[in-house]
């Protein structure tokens, strides 16, 4: 009974014991820490002296001839000792002076004098300084001698912006203006002229000796004409202040300014119905840009139209276009026959219009008309396309990447529809065979909407399909809301009409695009935030990335989990149904920005990367503390609990 009774006691002794230990752990701890870093501090290196010589200079700075002048050095002591006695060593026209330097406590200063003579003439004199024994001490100065020193006012340089000017576009000019005299300069006017006829004064501000300045003054639209311009710029043109020399004022430069000319263009040629048959009216639209920098005149569009056994041609008029403007022309043609048709049109036909570019007015393309429309197959859908003669090079393709599943197959992103045919601005078809297990491209080579190609693995067997592209002219009549954001352009594409496009049919889906840079430039928009958006139920943003650009456009491509409705916008970042931010979730905009996570990362790396060889000893040894207490705790314990059992 009596060891049950006393068998808590050495319980309570050995917790007390752990208790006592346990507490003295962050006293060891912070001892090792001391003694760790006293052996680290232990093996600094020895403290030394750096003098260095922080000033020079000469009082006057321009002396007269025969005369004295007064060298003064400041010495400075930059190490953690006190310096040694020294000396400095003056050069002046190859002769040396030395002049002793007192010892220096750290960071102490001391001015260090020589008075010498000027020879009796005027010029120029190289004076330079060093410490005895100290490498890489010296300075050294260029000293003038004048009699009578006077300021030097001369025009370094004139620079126009834009560099690369535009007639009857504003210009800024920039003048460097210099006094390279040997003393300071008061206020003066400057004038500036254009092929020799003056314009306004410029203001000069008074100059120190060795200072420049930029003077600014900028030309109207009026007086910006085309051709070469002449541009010259007098610095005192007052003659007001008393110079060393007179005769370098003046600076002038050319500059070739741009005539505006304009460059017609035929920027596309599309037809309605794509596959037109014998005896159905056609509607062919041509849209003519000016992509010169020039307004254009009336001018008129010529088109030729050979069919098998028919030839067709007219004369269409074209309104006068602004820089940067697109009109079209429409006209019509039914085919009696069955076969190939080739159809020109060509703008300013006789050239009388002056351009930048006389090459680029013609576009030719090439259809077909059927006896019946060409039946789309089991994946087959749409009736009509379009083409374009512009390019698309500078897209990139790839069928990398993963889509986000769809959050349902149901819903108005199910299946195809048709949008109405006054809704769409042009159209593009593309067929191929569909089977499961193979990787897909549809290209749609004639360029007619923007969108380039689209790319997926195929889930299921559809074999011919038949996949439409329609570029919209405002959101799709079966899409309930507008996506966030500034829209580019709205696209319906659809794979076949039974279910192809589906997220359950197809995985790493990709939407090759391209964008005007027109749009984005004259909108402000940030190309890194260009988004391709997919409706299903809610709008949803998809990763986005830039693949290339041309002159004209700027191309993207987009991983996307299924195919129906998409809208080309500006991210704006707003919550999507997911109640993510874009820009955040997996199928939105993530392009150049750092997420928090990842900058805590980085931080992490950086704290353990940076460790010393000392703080790393000294988590070892509270390792090994922290591993031996308990063990020698249990092993007293036991001790404990034998002996009084």
């Amino acid at each position: 009974m009596k060891t049950k009774t006393d068998f808590p006691n050495p319980i309570i002794s050995v917790l007390s014991i752990m208790l006592i230990i346990l507490g003295a752990v962050p006293d060891l701890a912070f001892a090792l820490d001391g003694q760790l870093g006293d052996s680290i501090n232990s093996t600094n290196s020895t403290p030394h002296s750096n003098l260095i010589i922080e000033k020079f200079y000469t009082d006057p700075k321009v002396p007269k001839p025969s005369n004295f002048v007064s060298i003064s050095a400041l010495v400075k002591n930059e190490g953690d000792a006190a310096s040694d006695q020294k000396s400095i060593i003056y050069t002046i026209n190859g002769a040396e002076a030395k002049e002793d330097v007192r010892p220096l406590e750290p960071g102490a200063e001391l001015y260090i004098f020589h008075r010498w003579p000027t020879p009796d003439k005027e010029g120029t004199v190289l004076i330079t300084a060093s410490l005895e024994n100290v490498k890489d001490s010296q300075k050294e100065i260029s000293m003038a001698i004048a009699e009578n020193p006077l300021p030097d006012l001369v025009i370094e340089n004139i620079v126009p912006k834009p560099s690369e000017p535009l007639e009857g576009k504003p210009i800024d000019f920039t003048v460097r203006v210099k006094n390279q005299g040997l003393a300071p300069s008061g206020g003066a006017l400057a004038k500036y002229y254009i092929n020799g006829t003056p314009g306004q004064d410029i203001s000069v501000p008074a100059l120190s000796d060795g200072e420049s300045k930029d003077l600014l003054f900028s030309l109207t639209p009026d007086q910006v004409k085309g051709g070469t311009m002449e541009v010259k710029v007098d610095v005192d043109a007052g003659n007001t202040v008393i110079e060393s020399n007179e005769t370098n004022n003046e600076f002038g430069t050319t500059i070739n300014v741009k005539f505006l000319i304009p460059d017609l263009t035929l920027k596309s040629l599309s037809w309605s119905p794509g596959t037109p048959k014998i005896g159905e009216n056609i509607t062919f639209t041509a849209t003519v840009r000016n992509i010169g920098s020039g307004d254009s005149p009336t001018s008129n569009l010529k088109y030729d139209i050979n069919g098998k056994n028919e030839v067709h041609s007219d004369i269409l008029a074209v309104p006068a276009l602004a820089a940067g403007e697109a009109k079209q022309s429409t006209f019509y043609w039914t085919p009696g026959n069955e076969g190939k048709i080739e159809v020109t049109a060509m703008v300013d036909p006789d050239a009388v219009i002056p351009e930048s570019d006389e090459t680029n007015n013609q576009l030719k393309q090439t259809l077909a008309a059927t006896r019946e429309n060409t039946s789309t197959g089991d994946g087959g859908g749409g009736s009509s396309s379009s083409s374009s003669g512009e390019s698309g090079s500078g897209s990139s393709k790839s069928s990398s990447g993963s889509s986000k599943s769809s959050s349902g197959s149901g819903g108005i992103g199910s299946g195809f529809t048709k949008e109405p045919a006054k809704n769409v601005a042009a159209k593009e078809l593309a067929t191929r065979n569909v089977a499961n297990g193979n990787h897909i491209t549809f290209d749609f080579s004639r360029n007619s909407t923007c969108i380039l190609y689209i790319e997926y693995d195929a889930e299921r067997t559809f074999l011919k399909t038949t996949t439409t592209v329609e570029e919209l002219k405002s959101k799709s009549t079966f899409v309930p809301i507008l996506p966030p954001g500034r829209v580019y352009r709205h696209v319906n594409i659809w794979i076949g009409s039974k279910g192809g496009g589906l997220p359950a049919s197809l995985k790493n889906g990709i939407v090759g695009f391209r964008v005007e840079k027109d749009w984005i430039n004259n909108n402000s928009v940030n190309e890194s935030l260009v988004t391709l958006q997919w409706y299903d139920k809610s709008w949803e943003p998809l990763y986005t990335e830039k693949v290339g650009e041309d002159d004209i456009y700027v191309y993207f491509k987009s991983k996307t989990p299924g195919f129906s409705f998409f809208a080309i916008t500006e991210n704006t970042g707003e919550v999507s149904k997911s109640g993510v931010q874009s820009g955040v979730q997996i199928g939105a905009k993530m392009q150049n920005t750092p997420g928090s996570l990842e900058s805590i990362g980085k931080g992490d790396r950086s704290i353990s990367g940076n460790k010393s060889k000392a703080q790393e000893a000294r988590e070892v040894a509270k390792t090994v503390i922290a591993l031996s207490l308990p063990i020698f705790l249990i092993f007293v314990g036991y001790l404990v609990v034998k002996k009084k059992i």
